[in-house]
This record gives structure tokens, C-alpha cells and sequence, in this order.
């Protein structure tokens, strides 16, 4: 009888020039390398934010790469998504301004915010219950969150989290918060206290809720801004506002995200606020990682 063949194997990333890959529909994918037991090495690209190729199906080995000029494509694609996001908080400001005339839905099967004498239209829709004005500055509370552990795997902060982030806000004296996959801690300082704060994430339900110069649809993985340069000028603009202000980055990835593309994102951020801000020497940037984990009872 032949000897069991043990196929186990562990994948390493590589992160140099991540911006040059091939992209899928979540911006330059990243080159992984799966080295198996028996010394086997094979190296492939696929989607920097799924690592479950139902949610995304991109894969190309190596060697199967062929240069193309995706540059317009890309250009035209993000350039899109930008003004519909303008569209879109236009709505929201439009029925703000009525919320006491008329009645405001969101519907979640159609990810957009209607009125009263739209709703005929979506009858077999998911509609959320009638939002007044809070509900409309905390959507948060309205989304039903995505669970997809290999994707996005949204949980959102209780009050008492809240509290605790407020008090490190506090203690380190920071006036300005930059919140990448963190909208409830974005919401809550908008709406309760006297900082500058911004929005980077992959939820694209916010663009119905908060404006492109507040929010932008961003993958941590790879630092990827899905409305392309208008979106990066927004958030550079974001960096460079009252550089004496201290800014702080809260950022908490999906759980099982890639360290490694972490790291070299916030390093990535860290040098663009520093070429931003003139800023030389060993100054860093604060950064509160909120890393998910397991807490088990023991026996």
C-alpha cells in the first residue's frame, strides 16, 4: 500500500507594491503563496477583503497574468461610484428636510432610502420600520449587520464600548478621529461630541446617510478607495485639516482578516499623514486596533 500523502499547507503574503496587482471588484488583490508539506510552492492572487471565493471569486496563478490596460476601466468605475454616492445623500438631505411631512423608510432589499409615496413600489421589499431624525443620524441601528465571517462580520459597540473609547479619546487628548470599520464610534462622536471625525468602510449602505465629504467606501485590506481619487483627496483633505489637532485612528478589522495587510495599511496611512503634514522624526501616529477574539470558559 502507498504512503498517505499529507497535503497540509500554510499560506504567506506578499505585500510589496500591493497598488500594481490585478484587481477584482475590491480594489489590487494580493499574491499569496501556499507552500505545501511535501516543499511544493504555488503562488496566486485573489481578493484582498474575502477570503471565501463564494463572496469573491477572483483567482489567477501567477503565471497566468497577462498586462492590460485597466486604467480607464478602473477610472471609469470609481468615478461612479463617487457621484452616485453624491446622489444618494442628496435623497437624504432632501427627506431630512420633510422628515416631519412625510413618512421615511429604508429599504435594505433595494439599499436606498424612500418616501411614503414610494413604498407602493417596493411591496415585496425588506422595508424598515417609519425613521424619524435619530434613526436617520444613526443608521447604524436600522442595518440588520452583515454577518459573513470571511468578509465583513459586522458587530456594532454597546453604549458601555462606547464609553470606554470616549474615556481613551479623553485621556489622550485627541480632537480629531479617524474611524475605518467602526461606524457606530463614527455616529457617536458626530452626534455627541465637539471632534472632527471621518468614516472609511466597505459597508457601501452609509452612502444613503452620510456625505462624500464624510464617508468614504474604503478596503482596509489593500487601502483601497472605491471612489477613487475624488474619494483619496477627501480623506487627505481629512489628514491635513488643523494639523495641530491630535488625531487618533480607531480601526477594527473583520474577524480572521490578514494581520500582515493590516500592519501595512496602517503603516501605509502613517506615512501619507506624515508627508501630509510636513511631519519628519520619530513622531507616530496613535492608533487604537480593536482586534476581535474568542472568550471561552475554561473547565
Amino acid at each position: 500500500m502507498a504512503p498517505k500523502i499529507n497535503y497540509m499547507s500554510k499560506v504567506e503574503i506578499h505585500i510589496n507594491d500591493i497598488e500594481q496587482n490585478p484587481c477584482c471588484p475590491h480594489g489590487p488583490s494580493v499574491l499569496f503563496e501556499r507552500i505545501f508539506q511535501d516543499g511544493r510552492r504555488k503562488k496566486f492572487y485573489a481578493c484582498s477583503a474575502c477570503r471565501d471565493r463564494k463572496l469573491c471569486p477572483f483567482y489567477l496563478e501567477e503565471e497566468q497574468i497577462v498586462k492590460r490596460n485597466e486604467k480607464t476601466t478602473d477610472m471609469q468605475k470609481e468615478s461612479s461610484c463617487f457621484n452616485n454616492h453624491a446622489t444618494k445623500f442628496k435623497i437624504y438631505l432632501k427627506l431630512l428636510s420633510r422628515i416631519n411631512k412625510r413618512e421615511v423608510y429604508y429599504c435594505e432589499t433595494c439599499n436606498m432610502l424612500i418616501a411614503d409615496n414610494s413604498k407602493k413600489d417596493h411591496d415585496k421589499c425588506n422595508l424598515s420600520e417609519i425613521l424619524k431624525e435619530k434613526e436617520l443620524r444613526t443608521p447604524s441601528h436600522i442595518f440588520s449587520p452583515k454577518s459573513e465571517s470571511k468578509f465583513q462580520a459586522q458587530y456594532f459597540f454597546t453604549d458601555e464600548s462606547l464609553k470606554v473609547i470616549v474615556q481613551l479619546m479623553n485621556d489622550l487628548e485627541i480632537k480629531k478621529v479617524l474611524c475605518i470599520g467602526v461606524p457606530s464610534v463614527y455616529e457617536y462622536v458626530k452626534n455627541n461630541l465637539s471632534m472632527k471625525t471621518f468614516l472609511l468602510d466597505i459597508d457601501d449602505r452609509y452612502c444613503n446617510f452620510f456625505s462624500t465629504t464624510d464617508f468614504c467606501v474604503y478596503n482596509m485590506f489593500n487601502h483601497y478607495f472605491f471612489g477613487g481619487h475624488k474619494s483619496r483627496e477627501v480623506y487627505e483633505d481629512f489628514l491635513k485639516e488643523n494639523p495641530a489637532d491630535k488625531l487618533l485612528v480607531i480601526i477594527d478589522p473583520p474577524f480572521g482578516g490578514r494581520v500582515e495587510l493590516i500592519s501595512n495599511t496602517l503603516s501605509t496611512l502613517e506615512k501619507e499623514w506624515k508627508r501630509l503634514n510636513n511631519i519628519s522624526g520619530d513622531k507616530t501616529l496613535p492608533v487604537a486596533l480593536i482586534f476581535p477574539y474568542f472568550h471561552e470558559k475554561t473547565s
